[in-house]
């Protein structure tokens, strides 16, 4: 990489260009396709949404116009979204709608949840609260 690169180079024209010069030489597959036969050809993209859900949806939608799909990655205990907020279910179902997968950023043994088993039936039942609210299936199992 430019060692003159700096974080403030991340702009969406930037990272448009990054996914541009990927596609050139790799195909994108989403991390629900990876079990299938590949050439070593393929990338996986993948994005944890730590901070801004309307900053992913951003990317969804450069890469949606590149032809690219990618897996992002939401944080039920983000400090800085709600992942049960309307506005945040939509922006979610959108990038979920230019065919993006969804799934879960999951960190086991975070120490008010308790760790194992107890862990899984926590974010099962986030899964079944969401969808809920969300009246369909939406995240990746």
């Amino acid at each position: 990489m430019d060692s003159n690169y700096y974080i403030e180079d991340f702009t969406e024209n930037n990272y448009k260009k990054i996914i541009e010069k990927v596609v050139a030489t790799r195909k994108c597959i989403l991390f629900s396709e990876s079990d299938k036969k590949l050439d070593g050809n393929e990338i996986l993209l993948r994005h944890d949404i730590d901070f801004s859900v309307h900053r992913a949806y951003k990317l969804a939608a450069i890469e949606n116009t590149l032809g690219v799909r990618s897996t992002y990655y939401v944080w039920f205990n983000s400090y800085f979204y709600n992942v049960f907020e309307n506005e945040i279910i939509e922006l979610l179902r959108k990038i979920s709608d230019m065919g993006h997968d969804i799934g879960v950023h999951f960190e086991a043994g975070i120490p008010k949840w308790g760790g194992g088993r107890k862990d899984a039936d926590i974010v099962q039942g986030y899964f079944a609260e969401f969808n809920s609210k969300r009246g369909e299936e939406f995240f990746l199992s």
